[in-house]
């Protein structure tokens, strides 16, 4: 964990990220470490965001790379939601060099359209149960009909046990199976 020389990560957000990476580390039976060893989580400032009406308003978001996650926020105080912390570790296992696009990869658009993705092109959010209070994706924040995102949040959202695999359609399950199945050989080495 660092704080960058404009913002410094509150107690609230240390709590979250730990939380997070918790979940995610018995999500991998203990693995997480020797995936992401070396990368760090950057807390950063962001300038304040603007609602319709044009009023400044907090806002947060992340941007992952092989090194590691940088947070930004506007305001040290506001708290970084669980969903989003899960999502960038979905991001970051699928960009450390050891699995850059192993989980990625097979849901690119052109080779496989899932089908627990929507006609939008996102995560559909019907095939979801309500255990993380924000949504699985930020929309339209995030580009439709992306693989990476398609990934982090059916990793956030598994991670999370919040995979409804009990609906109609079959494609919940499709979804945890997705999931399951990629992270099986780092899950069980």
């Amino acid at each position: 964990m660092a704080d960058s020389s404009t913002m410094k990560w509150s107690l609230p957000n240390l709590r979250t990220a730990y939380n997070a990476l918790n979940m995610a580390n018995g999500a991998l039976t203990g693995h997480l470490t020797k995936m992401i060893a070396g990368t760090t989580f950057t807390m950063a400032s962001q300038a304040q965001c603007l609602n319709k009406n044009g009023d400044a308003r907090d806002c947060y978001s992340g941007k992952t790379n092989d090194t590691g996650i940088t947070y930004y926020s506007s305001s040290s105080n506001l708290q970084i939601p669980l969903t989003n912390f899960l999502h960038e570790i979905g991001h970051l296992i699928d960009a450390v060099p050891a699995t850059l696009d192993t989980f990625s990869n097979p849901l690119r658009p052109e080779t496989k359209h899932p089908t627990w993705v929507d006609s939008a092109g996102y995560v559909d959010s019907n095939l979801v149960n309500n255990n993380l209070i924000e949504p699985i994706q930020a929309k339209p924040m995030n580009e439709p009909n992306s693989a990476n995102e398609w990934w982090a949040d059916a990793f956030a959202n598994y991670v999370a046990h919040n995979i409804n695999v009990n609906e109609a359609s079959g494609a919940g399950s499709d979804m945890y199976d997705y999931v399951h199945d990629a992270l099986q050989p780092y899950t069980n080495p």
